[in-house]
């Protein structure tokens, strides 16, 4: 997951910081889509939009198990963007 978020990211043109993080929470379902993708800050930097561009490029992932069984895994993540 974080080799993707680094090749996928896109940094915003222009930003209110140079550096920054967004916190992101998502839901990997039991057949591998995210659903439930929020964003933590409470914040209009470009950096959120950016995130969330990200968040929606993802492939779907293998999913979470209980005794054997699939189940919904909710993440938290920061991702941090570096200015200059």
């Amino acid at each position: 997951m974080l080799d993707f978020i680094s090749k996928n990211l896109n940094y915003p043109r222009y930003s209110n910081c140079y550096n920054f993080t967004v916190f992101v929470s998502f839901i990997v379902e039991v057949d591998g889509r995210l659903t439930n993708k929020k964003v933590l800050n409470v914040s209009i930097d470009p950096a959120i939009t950016e995130a969330l561009k990200m968040l929606d490029k993802m492939p779907e992932w293998k999913p979470g198990f209980f005794d054997g069984t699939p189940v919904p895994v909710k993440y938290h993540i920061p991702i941090r963007f570096k200015f200059g």
